[in-house]
């Protein structure tokens, strides 16, 4: 049952946790980069974003392009230029 759900009794640890310790939210939950990636250890709640998509909390991705747009045919500066426009 996901945090927010939880009735508050659930919620409540009476000191159960370091005062000085902190939720963390990440979508990547491991330290390190690369081909050395370890996992946290101290996971509480594990929701996939394959879980997120299948219960409609997070949309698919989607990519736009623009017609007939050649990166060839700009600079540095004009592609980042076209990138802000709508």
């Amino acid at each position: 049952m996901p945090l927010w759900q939880m009735p508050a009794s659930r919620l409540e640890c009476d000191g159960e946790f370091d005062p000085g310790a902190g939720l963390e939210l990440t979508a990547t939950p491991q330290v390190g980069a690369g081909a050395r990636t370890e996992p946290f250890k101290n996971i509480l709640y594990r929701y996939p974003l394959s879980s997120a998509m299948t219960d409609g909390f997070v949309k698919e991705p989607a990519v736009a392009t623009r017609e007939n747009f050649d990166v060839n045919n700009y600079d540095a500066a004009g592609t980042e230029r076209t990138r802000r426009e709508p």
